[in-house]
């Protein structure tokens, strides 16, 4: 068990670079939902309610028990109950007596476990629903149903604090909350340097709120957080909030979640559009929602997950959101466009379906020493993130005979198409909970880190990783924290678990990311036993990038002069023959003229353009090889 610590003074190193990148938008043959199928609120405010430090905290120990799971509902609730028993019991009719391979014929190189330590301690709850962030100054910001906690991941004692309630964190509000504080999210935003810290109050219509927190610097363990408030149910008096997802562009915070009646009904969804630059200032929030958000074929969109960018900064303006059918067993996954900032006041939500291989849900988990099952929920989108054009996300399906494993996809963004695959072993252990970082060496990279839970009838509660490198081949993933004893609270079976792993790549770090998962702690902990605590370790894939596309065709590109004033160039150079788009893009994201679209012979190349029609101001110019983004150099007209 760990020990809370005194604030040491730190000296940080701020990362230099704002890196903003352009949206990449799906191809105008491509046609999306109308937005009058949405419901957009007028534009709203909230003011920051105050500085909170961890040093201003009077009980730094956690003054109450953690509540059991929340319980309600979700689309189709019985017809997934079901299944997933029938998948249960198909499972336990095909358990391999010989451990099968996870791949049969690994070409990734497996992660390497670093610096690794004792995370979130969980009080008499389930599920954990950890979640954590780093910042490029290695500092770690973690949180489960129960604490939130920050540490230097660079630091030998990595306890700068820990073991504070979120009770305790947020009771000088007037009034202060008084209902279950859940289901946290962290976010570290790199273009800014700072980290945004979300968590629920309330599991009642009268009660349900957002409860914000924006870092004052990079090290809110020594500054301290901004602290707002939301009404997280203005579109549905009736409802109250759950299953948050959160986001950040270049200028905006985005946070998702599902309604449900206080019966425990669904009743739809909502998505918040909150710009993000006063809130690092303790300035007051503008922001507006959109609620019922439907995809083409009229489905709700249920848990919805906006996109960050992968690496280091942020795209925009908008953001992409992806979701899938969680329940029912489907063939497409949901993307969503917004648009544009809300400043703008045009911004729409369009829709869109990317096809894709069947998935359905699985059956649930089984533990060593314990007739008690873990329930694997359902095939929703855990986490995900957008790069250099190319959606990734992950969740848990079914991989045959009823055995939950890894799935992770690609959307490229132009033109919707999917690349997919599955990782995990029919026939011995379930796979769940997945959560995916960029692990590239660069944008054009799309190498990840996958972190998961694993279970079986062998072994307890653990915590895993796997490499998927860039041309989607797996490693054999590593035991990042085994699993100590069974998982056990109120002899409910199945019991919940998870319900989330959290993961974050560490930029300037070589091919790093850090996770944080849960798993089945043993002993007596706060008077819990058969309980969760979390893991944190770092995780890198150790070993060079698969063969890159867009490195194998061609070298860097220039734009000059720059600033220009008639004319400018762009010069790189041809490794090999291939398809070249050189296009012009306003700082908005919005395409202004495609410059060139040839297929180019292996040389140097210097291709010269007039400024025509541009005004003055300042523009992106993107080139991309075979529908791959090779570079965005920006170009200033005078």
């Amino acid at each position: 068990m760990k020990r809370p610590l005194l604030l040491p003074g730190l000296l940080l190193l701020s990362f230099a670079a704002f890196a903003q990148h352009a949206k990449v938008v799906p191809n105008p043959a491509l046609v999306p939902t109308e937005k009058a199928q949405f419901v957009k609120s007028e534009e709203l405010s909230a003011e920051c309610l105050g500085l909170r430090k961890f040093q201003d905290i009077d009980t730094k120990w956690m003054r109450t028990v953690g509540s059991r799971s929340i319980e309600h509902g979700a689309p189709n609730k019985s017809e997934l109950d079901r299944r997933k028993a029938e998948k249960t019991r198909l499972k336990f009719e095909n358990v391999s007596r010989e451990q099968n391979p996870e791949v049969a014929n690994p070409l990734a190189t497996d992660p390497v476990v670093g610096t690794n330590f004792l995370g979130n301690e969980l009080f008499n709850g389930t599920p954990a629903d950890n979640n954590m962030a780093i910042s490029n100054g290695g500092i770690i910001v973690s949180a489960d149903n129960a604490t939130m906690e920050v540490y230097d991941g660079d630091a030998q004692d990595p306890y700068l604090f820990t073991l504070t309630a979120h009770s305790d964190f947020f009771n000088f509000l007037n009034p202060a909350p008084t209902g279950n504080i859940y289901d946290p999210k962290v976010l570290y935003d790199s273009g800014a340097d700072r980290f945004i810290y979300l968590i629920l109050h309330g599991t009642s219509s009268q009660q349900s709120e957002l409860l914000i927190c924006f870092s004052q610097s990079n090290n809110p363990a020594q500054d301290g957080w901004w602290v707002y408030r939301v009404q997280a149910n203005q579109a549905h008096p009736g409802s109250w909030f759950d299953y948050p997802n959160i986001g950040v562009s270049n200028n905006e915070f985005y946070v998702s979640g599902n309604m449900f009646t206080d019966a425990g009904q669904n009743s739809g969804n909502i998505l918040f559009q909150i710009e993000k630059n006063a809130c690092y200032n303790g300035q007051n929030i503008n922001y507006q929602y959109w609620a019922n958000v439907v995809d083409q074929t009229q489905e709700t969109a249920f848990t919805m997950v906006p996109l960050s960018w992968g690496q280091q900064g942020n795209y925009g303006p908008g953001v992409l959101l992806v979701a899938n059918e969680t329940s029912e067993p489907s063939d497409r996954i949901m993307v969503f466009d917004l648009t544009d900032d809300m400043s703008s006041s045009n911004e729409q939500l369009n829709a869109y379906s990317a096809n894709t291989d069947f998935f359905d849900v699985g059956g649930q988990a089984a533990q060593s020493g314990s007739n008690v099952l873990l329930d694997i929920g359902d095939n929703r989108i855990q986490n995900g993130f957008y790069l250099n054009g190319t959606i990734h996300m992950v969740f848990t399906s079914d991989i045959g005979q009823g055995w939950n494993g890894i799935n992770y996809k690609r959307i490229n963004v132009s033109n919707m198409n999917v690349q997919g695959s599955t990782f995990g072993n029919v026939g011995s252990f379930d796979y769940c909970y997945p959560a995916v970082a960029s692990s590239g060496s660069d944008q054009n990279d799309k190498s990840v880190i996958i972190g998961f839970l694993r279970s079986g009838q062998t072994i307890f509660p653990e915590f895993r990783a796997v490499n998927c490198d860039h041309n989607m081949q797996w490693s054999n993933s590593v035991q990042v924290k085994a699993g100590e004893d069974d998982v056990n609270i109120g002899g409910q079976s199945p019991d919940r678990w998870g319900d989330y792993s959290g993961i974050s790549r560490r930029n300037g770090a070589n091919r790093t990311v850090w996770a944080s998962g849960c798993y089945g702690m043993s002993g007596n902990n706060f008077g819990v036993n058969n309980g969760w605590n979390a893991w944190i370790a770092e995780l890198t894939d150790g070993g060079s990038p698969g063969a890159i596309e867009e490195e194998e065709t061609s070298q860097p590109v220039r734009v000059f002069p720059n600033p220009a004033i008639d004319q400018f160039s762009v010069s790189f150079d041809m490794l090999k023959r291939a398809d070249i788009n050189v296009s012009i893009y306003d700082m908005e994201g919005k395409l202004v003229k495609v410059l060139l679209n040839d297929n180019l012979k292996p040389g140097g190349k210097t291709v010269q353009f007039n400024r025509n029609a541009l005004t003055s101001g300042t523009y992106l110019i993107s080139v991309t090889s075979n529908d791959k983004i090779i570079s965005n150099e920006k170009l200033v007209i005078n």
